[in-house]
């Protein structure tokens, strides 16, 4: 999920669940572009199936 964070930064959410574990990290970023980046890259060496990207921005 990306949201509003401090100083007009984008905040990233990374979640990622898998049937025996899971996974959640946050990031700031500087755009919309570099956190949908960030979390295409998470989702790819995480080799997860899928990616949904929700903008609450």
């Amino acid at each position: 999920m990306l949201s509003q964070a401090h100083g007009g930064r984008v905040r990233a959410n990374l979640k990622i669940e898998g049937p025996m574990s899971g996974l959640m990290e946050d990031r700031d970023h500087e755009t919309v572009a570099q956190a949908e980046d960030w979390a295409i890259e998470g989702a790819e060496q995480r080799r997860a199936s899928v990616l949904i990207i929700e903008d609450r921005t």
